[in-house]
């Protein structure tokens, strides 16, 4: 019986881990960018600072290659599943703008991107986060 019980009680503990949410407010993101026809990749971070449902903000920072570091501050939508869509976009500055569409699968988050640099070229390109542990 008493081995019943704690196999119970961590069969519950594994179904509660599998189901917790990656982008919980609070949850860090950390990853590599690269943009289009470009050698380097800079790195990423994706901060969630709230969480309504799937509903979600928080702040981007990204550091190019040069050294460069651009925050901007987001909201989207992302799975409260172990996978599914990531949505987002960060605010527009000027005439800066990224909108960024992935998915989670894995505890990694594949996403591709478009946009408008602070200066005005438009371009694109990926980046895979993974949540800081």
């Amino acid at each position: 019986m008493a081995v019943a019980l704690f196999l119970a009680s961590g069969i519950t503990a594994f179904a509660a881990d599998e189901a917790k949410d990656q982008f919980a407010a609070g949850s860090v993101w950390n990853g590599e960018i690269r943009v289009a026809g470009k050698e380097e990749a800079g790195k990423a971070v994706l901060t969630v600072s709230e969480r309504m449902g799937e509903s979600f903000k928080g702040e981007f920072i990204v550091r190019s290659p040069a050294g460069k570091v651009v925050t901007f501050q987001v909201s989207g939508t992302a799975t409260s599943n172990a996978s599914g869509a990531v949505i987002f976009e960060t605010e527009k500055q000027e005439v800066s703008q990224l909108k960024l569409r992935g998915k989670l699968t894995n505890n990694a988050v594949n996403l591709v991107f478009v946009g408008t640099s602070p200066f005005g070229g438009k371009g694109g390109g990926a980046l895979v986060l993974t949540p800081k542990l």
